[in-house]
């Protein structure tokens, strides 16, 4: 068998065939970390120490089965006056790439020229643009609507003002950087192949602020295609320098998460899949919550958006850029803590729903440009030592080394579909919301009712597509524009069960990330509602403002004040049931956490008797998420230790260490997870 970096005879490189990555003629599954080469260095500044560190933590990867590994090359580590390059001693990319060749990584490679990457002072910094652009090109600034340049650091920093993703100053100073770039990746996708992924910039949706783009005309539209421009102007300079699709895979990125008290242009996927790859990043705990004890923020952030972004692909491909592997530190000092379990929790969501390919974020500790520190509790500390993340890390390396292959060839199958449109992701107000809380919610309640279900985009999919599906669920369908309402009444005439949730908005912009603890007080509140549907009646709890359904069909869930909130409709195009209250919108928030039992029993059995359809797997024990891929099937454990029944899952082993395990009987640990393959 070839080398992996060995160069392939005749077809591309870089191909993504029958929703695998093929490199150099072998189809791979590509998996590792970030590991940054200007923050893992000596503090001292000595070199040779510098490339120890790196072949160190190079080294430590391979041993544990990882084949894959990122790194941003920030524009002003190499160029801090202009025109004067530096690629020596800890700057030395060309020692990096070389050690990561002789090791057999795959390389993803994320030049900018923006990066973010909280560079280069941590937290309130925002990126790799010289200083010295900006200084001499004022013109070039993003601007506010009072004229001023505009400055990404939250405390109103003027050293954090950024260029327009349009000024032609910009442009031409990114097309010489990316000059002075080329020869060196083009050595590495040549002549020592081993770079297979070249990213376009970093999270140009996320930019904190949709008044970072105040110059541009018009609204959510025009400001999506200001960035997707952007995109192909990047893309188009490559192509100009020698490098191409096939030489390497083109990938964009974003975050799916709002900002509370910030109005965000999040990502708009169809358009941003049209120019690259578009890759996902999941940050399940970025929030610091001093009063609250929860594990994540967005617990089920991360496997909604895989489903969706795997939707936008087109090429039945899913690769996650950044995967969080770390605490992430914020203002005054406060630090949104990632427990290691957490990372498992996220490692099994994201494979198990279709991931073929990722990068932790980050693999070490490092430095920023200050010296202060970058990444803590990353699986290796800043001095070498293994961190309690990298025994998780190594583990689910080793089983991708073993499984992964089978497993992205395992095909997801459900009758049942949430559905969400790309409308939903133009903040302000409830849409932001929408898209990034309701969504995963509603996915979420599905899920723990064995339902596992699709998530599709309906602006990106065809109305046929929508056929299979036994029961289809929609957030807010008065926020959907008339083609899509189209869309599901003739899924609906075409004998799907249509599920409407009207309702779940919380106008308070911090409720939606609120601890559980403060729900009562200032963050979500909640109310008990009735349900007299056969096999789930008895009290129901919903959130948020009610919504009265019209009379009319069979009314199975009535309000405090005995209001019709949930009705069983048959229109002339179909089965529709309509419910004007929210129940599932707690789900992705760190209040899920104090859901009772009793509550979540309720709500699965809600889900069953609503829609009708048989259940997948399921585990009894009602904090346990599961579901199955092919011969897999996945828990995740959301509460404390726990034995619980697996239910539609055979004689099997444990994926990690091949013993045999009883699905009558799974223990899984507090915060937990467990992977088993049928026999």
């Amino acid at each position: 068998m070839a080398p992996l970096n060995s160069k392939p005879e005749t077809q591309p490189r870089v191909a993504i065939r029958d929703g695998l990555l093929h490199f150099n003629g072998r189809a791979v599954v590509p998996f590792g970390g970030e590991v940054q080469y200007f923050r893992n260095r000596d503090p001292h500044g000595d070199p040779e120490r510098t490339h120890e560190i790196w072949q160190e933590t190079l080294d430590r990867m391979a041993a544990a089965g990882m084949n894959h590994v990122t790194t941003y090359i920030p524009w002003d580590w190499h160029e801090e006056e202009e025109g004067k390059f530096r690629w020596d001693g800890d700057r030395d990319l060309d020692k990096f790439l070389a050690l990561a060749y002789a090791r057999g990584f795959i390389v993803g490679l994320k030049p900018g020229p923006f990066i973010t990457a909280e560079w280069p002072r941590g937290f309130g910094s925002f990126g790799a643009v010289p200083s010295w652009f900006r200084k001499r090109h004022p013109g070039a600034l993003a601007r506010t609507s009072a004229g001023r340049a505009w400055t990404f650091d939250p405390l109103g920093g003027r050293d954090q003002t950024q260029p327009r993703y349009d000024a032609p100053e910009f442009l031409a100073a990114t097309k010489k950087w990316f000059s002075a770039l080329a020869p060196l990746i083009r050595r590495y996708v040549v002549e020592r192949p081993c770079v297979a992924i070249l990213q376009l910039d970093n999270e140009t949706n996320l930019w904190w602020t949709d008044l970072a783009h105040v110059e541009v005309a018009g609204g959510y539209e025009e400001r999506q295609e200001h960035c997707r421009r952007y995109l192909a102007d990047l893309k188009w300079f490559w192509h100009e320098l020698g490098i191409e699709e096939g030489d390497v895979l083109f990938t964009t990125n974003d975050s799916p998460f709002a900002i509370p008290g910030r109005h965000n242009v999040l990502t708009d996927g169809p358009r941003k899949s049209s120019v690259a790859l578009l890759a996902l990043d999941v940050y399940p705990k970025g929030i610091p919550q001093p009063l609250s004890d929860a594990p994540t923020d967005q617990p089920f952030q991360a496997p909604f958006f895989a489903r969706l972004f795997e939707c936008h692909s087109k090429r039945d491909f899913l690769y996650a850029a950044e995967i969080q592997a770390m605490h992430l530190k914020h203002l005054l000092g406060l630090t949104a803590q990632c427990d290691p379990r957490v990372t498992g929790q996220l490692l099994a969501q994201l494979l198990g729903s279709g991931l073929k390919g990722g990068s932790l974020y980050v693999m070490r500790e490092g430095l920023n440009g200050d010296g202060t520190l970058y990444g803590p509790a990353a699986p290796i500390a800043i001095h070498g030592d293994a961190t309690a993340r990298w025994d998780v890390v190594a583990k689910f390396a080793r089983f991708v080394a073993r499984h992964g292959m089978e497993l992205a060839r395992s095909p997801h199958e459900s009758r049942v579909a949430v559905v969400t449109h790309r409308s939903h992701a133009a903040d302000p107000g409830d849409r932001g919301r929408v898209w990034s809380i309701e969504g995963p919610g509603a996915f979420a309640w599905l899920r723990f009712a064995g339902y596992d279900p699709a998530v599709l985009d309906l602006d990106d999919v065809e109305a046929s597509a929508l056929e299979r599906f036994a029961a289809i669920v929609c957030v807010r369908p008065d926020l959907l524009p008339p083609e899509a309402r189209i869309k599901l009444e003739a899924a609906a005439a075409g004998g799907s069960t249509l599920v409407e949730l009207a309702s779940g908005e919380d106008p308070r912009p911090w409720g939606p990330l609120l601890a559980g603890s403060l729900d009562g007080l200032i963050g979500l509140p909640s109310e008990i509602a009735v349900c007299s549907l056969p096999g789930a009646s008895g009290p129901l709890r919903v959130h948020g403002a009610r919504r009265r359904i019209a009379e009319g069909g069979e009314v199975f869930l009535r309000g405090p004040d005995g209001e019709a909130l949930g009705a069983d409709q048959h229109n002339d195009w179909g089965r529709t049931i309509r419910i004007g209250a929210s129940f599932t919108s707690d789900y992705d928030r760190p209040s899920f956490y104090d859901i009772g039992e009793s509550e979540l029993r309720m709500r699965r059995d809600f889900a069953h008797a609503l829609l009708g359809v048989e259940p997948g797997l399921m585990a009894e024990a009602p904090r346990v998420e599961a579901w199955r891929r092919g011969r897999y099937a996945f828990l995740v454990n959301h509460g404390s230790n726990v034995a619980t029944r697996v239910d539609g899952f055979g004689p099997c082993r444990c994926a990690f260490t091949g013993e045999r395990r009883d699905p009558a009987r799974v223990v899984i640990p507090e915060l937990g997870w467990a992977v088993l393959r049928a026999d």
